[in-house]
């Protein structure tokens, strides 16, 4: 009966301590995760954090669809979704992000299925751009270039060409031997030799004419690229204005250990480089289980700078006491939990990929490295190509007439949009938990004693009194004999015998009864370590509603660390990091009488005792202790 009400009393104080360590901000009530697409396509607001088996919702315009497909692969947006396993979002219906995808590899050895993470949601969002100022003037202009190329179109092959530009070196070796005749005549005066001339100078005027009329025809065959090169612009120009077209073409990352930096494309107004990243949204916190992404958000699809990709640098740090209301203890450095390969992006099967156009958005996903090292400050850098003036120079040229001279090259280069910029330190996650405190123990500690009941021994003491004791007298009449001390008379028939009377003074002794007082509860110090089944993250000012969740301890008194011992559980008390709430059973040694409980009543020694193990219930709270840092050096 008394270890169901210690279980009874128990489970009522492991309720009410993870009720107090459970008072969560209203920050911390989990909103459902939505992504937000303007009319455009480009993102607004912030893009949640994302895991598997979240409900996620997309809020996109009206005049906009959404296509999704989930993949194990993170890498740059897919610009179309026509593959297998696209699905059209339905509005106002939350999408849920799956666990696995179990999908079918053609191998060698035959076909087999596997079951792989989600790394990745894919979406392309489809609708029509708002037509602009700048949009139906550039399409006026294009109708104008279209006409006259139009005009000019000699669309030539390659062969072609090269008879006709043979055509023309042939011509032109006639008009030479043609020149050389006319040279012949040179000086003459005969009348025949003047209009021999006259006829030779026209067949070189004709050959040159159909000189021209070849070369006109080579290159108006070069009008026919350009003007495919318009109508293509004229075609996605009126496509983009006055049907739907793809919008974006995005990625969204999965998974608790997978955190993406997000960016945006900006001019910089720099010729020189012209283009930097902006940061999207604020830093998420990496811990050595993370694997980093850089994501750039919507980058036009001929874009610069292209082929993105980024390195980085890396600097030691120190362990963060993000709220010093206690010391904190210093672990040794907790590696990731496994090294992550850098994944080998493969196109599905029958997936094609075709150009989309060149206002398109499409998302840049771009991993810097697999593992983190903790207490670890890493430098990012994204670099690409794109044009960029490399040189801009003014001369002025000094004389009776000044001029000036400006010069000004554009080639490709190396850019970097993003240059060495500090992302924040990494944080060591930790398995256990060292701290001391104080705890209230139910357990209470008996005490012994043998105090004076009031009575003395032997009966008709008093405090001031003594008993004295005289000799017995015997007496006998009529055949019986009294005698009184020594002396025996006999009279008549009866027999008297008297002795003398003897005192006898006994001192008086007070009696003594044993006395157990119960105590009240005990206030202890105490040693705790904790064991957290998930690791945890010590370097962060809150805690999650994860680390309410109660967490194995166990304890000894710093007092009297044989005689008491404590299994329980500890809570993060919020808002504080660090401060926790400790509970559990108590083992605790305490005094009882010994196996001999009889004792002389006027022994007024303390009893003989003996100890035994007792079960109690406790609370309390603890916070770190610093000394352990110490014992590793």
């Amino acid at each position: 009966m008394r270890l169901v009400n210690l279980i009874v009393r128990l489970v009522n104080l492991i309720a009410i301590a993870t009720a107090l360590a459970a008072c969560l901000p209203a920050a911390d009530l989990a909103q459902p995760p939505t992504v937000s697409l303007d009319k455009n396509g480009s993102t607004q607001g912030k893009i949640p954090a994302l895991r598997p088996g979240d409900q996620l919702y997309f809020d996109i315009p009206e005049a906009t669809t959404l296509i999704y497909q989930f993949d194990h692969q993170a890498g740059d947006g897919k610009v179309l979704l026509g593959c297998a396993g696209a699905a059209q979002y339905v509005r106002g219906n939350p999408i849920t992000i799956p666990a696995d995808l179990s999908g079918r590899r053609t191998m060698t050895e035959g076909k087999f299925f596997e079951s792989r993470p989600v790394r990745a949601l894919y979406f392309n969002l489809t609708g029509t751009f708002p037509a602009t100022k700048e949009d139906k003037d550039k399409r006026t202009e294009l109708v104008s270039q279209l006409n006259y190329y139009s005009k000019h179109d000699g669309p030539l092959s390659w062969d072609q060409k090269k008879v006709k530009q043979d055509q023309i070196e042939e011509k032109k070796d006639q008009i030479a031997q043609l020149q050389d005749e006319i040279k012949a005549f040179t000086g003459t005066s005969l009348g025949i030799a003047v209009e021999k001339i006259e006829a030779l100078q026209k067949k070189i005027q004709f050959l040159h004419g159909e000189i021209r009329n070849l070369q006109k025809e080579i290159e108006n065959s070069g009008n026919h690229d350009q003007l495919e090169a318009l109508t293509k612009q004229f075609y996605e120009l009126s496509s983009k204005i006055n049907t739907p077209t793809l919008l974006r073409a995005g990625v969204l990352i999965i998974g608790e250990d997978r955190k993406p930096v997000y960016y945006t494309l900006n001019q910089s107004g720099d010729a020189s480089q012209p283009w930097r990243l902006k940061l999207f949204q604020e830093f998420p916190i990496f811990t050595t289980n993370d694997a980093p992404y850089i994501v750039v958000l919507g980058q036009r699809y001929t874009q610069d700078p292209q082929g993105l990709r980024a390195s980085f640098t890396s600097k030691a740090g120190a362990y963060i006491d993000s709220d010093p209301v206690r010391p904190v203890v210093t672990q040794l450095l907790t590696p990731s939990a496994s090294a992550k390969s850098l994944e080998i992006k493969r196109v599905p099967e029958g997936c094609l990929t075709p150009e989309p156009p060149t206002y398109t958005y499409v998302d840049r996903v771009l991993q810097f490295t697999d593992h983190l090292a903790g207490e670890t400050t890493y430098m990012v850098t994204v670099s690409g190509y794109g044009l960029a003036t490399t040189k801009d120079s003014l001369t002025v040229i000094a004389g009776t007439t000044p001029s000036t001279q400006q010069q000004k090259v554009t080639e490709k280069i190396t850019l970097k949009p993003l240059d060495a910029e500090a992302l924040p330190q990494v944080h060591s996650l930790y398995r256990y938990n060292i701290s001391t405190g104080v705890v209230w123990s139910t357990i209470r500690t008996p005490t012994f004693s043998r105090v004076a009941t009031g009575n003395y021994f032997p009966a008709g003491c008093g405090l001031t009194t003594s008993v004295a004791t005289t000799g017995a007298t015997t007496s006998s009449v009529t055949g019986t004999t009294m005698t009184t001390g020594t002396t025996t008379t006999t009279t008549t028939g009866t027999t008297t015998t008297n002795s003398p009377s003897t005192v006898t003074t006994t001192t008086c002794a007070p009696t003594y009864q044993t006395l157990q007082v119960s105590g009240g509860p005990r206030i202890l110090p105490v040693l705790m370590f904790t064991f957290y089944p998930t690791k945890r993250d010590t370097q962060v000012k809150t805690v999650s509603w994860k680390e309410v969740i109660p967490a194995p301890a166990i304890g000894l008194s710093l007092s009297s660390p044989s005689d008491d011992f404590f299994l329980g559980a500890s809570s993060e008390l919020k808002p504080f990091r660090n401060l926790q709430l400790v509970y559990g059973v108590h083992l605790g040694r305490i005094e009882k009488l010994g196996a001999n409980g009889f004792q002389i009543p006027t022994d007024g020694t303390a009893p003989q005792t003996t100890t035994s193990l007792h079960t109690g219930a406790f609370v309390g709270l603890t916070f770190n202790i610093d000394f352990i840092k110490s014992i590793f050096k």
